[in-house]
């Protein structure tokens, strides 16, 4: 249904009762997609969201890999739906990859701070892992133009712009060459 974008409400909420019902059956994965399909479908049901987090909440730092944790934050992001103890889950299983001298790449970062500056969400006790992505992250590291406003938009946001990030946005350059990619895309 999320695929094809078809949004028989009584089939979602028959859906949605069966995989709260059975969440515990469910592996990160799977409510990973489940996640992604209420996102695409706009079915922000507060009821099977809670369930799914709550299951998720104790998934996440048994997981290796982080495209799921990235489109589990995606996912809540663009439902702008908070469940704080599933985000502080993923900010500590990268804080302690960090720990253990694991690069964090650059699309865990941004997706990172845009999740939770979307959300509104500044934990004060993830503060040193919100201060590390926000100074590893440059223009330089080859994001589109786009990409990067947003994350000096939602660095921010989360009170953690330098001169330098906003100066790189700023730039008669930066604006021209955003406004070109702009008006090449809507031709």
């Amino acid at each position: 249904m999320g695929k094809k974008k078809r949004r028989n409400v009584p089939l979602l909420k028959s859906l949605t009762f069966y995989l709260t019902k059975h969440r515990n059956m469910l592996d990160i994965k799977q409510i990973s997609d489940c996640l992604f399909a209420l996102k695409q479908l706009s079915y922000k049901d507060q009821d099977t969201l809670e369930r799914l987090c709550a299951q998720l909440e104790g998934l996440v730092k048994d997981t290796a890999s982080s495209p799921v944790l990235r489109s589990v934050l995606i996912s809540l992001g663009q439902l702008k739906y908070l469940h704080a103890p599933v985000v502080d889950r993923i900010m500590d299983w990268h804080q302690a990859r960090l720990d253990k001298s694991i690069p964090m790449a650059t699309k865990d970062m941004t997706t990172l701070l845009m999740t939770c500056a979307t959300l509104n969400h500044n934990p004060l006790h993830h503060s040193s892992l919100l201060d590390h992505m926000s100074q590893s992250l440059s223009l330089d590291l080859g994001q589109p133009e786009q990409v990067w406003l947003d994350t000096v938009w939602s660095i921010t946001i989360l009170g953690r712009a330098t001169p330098h990030h906003l100066q790189s946005v700023l730039t008669p350059a930066f604006h021209t060459s955003l406004l070109c990619k702009y008006q090449h895309h809507t031709l």
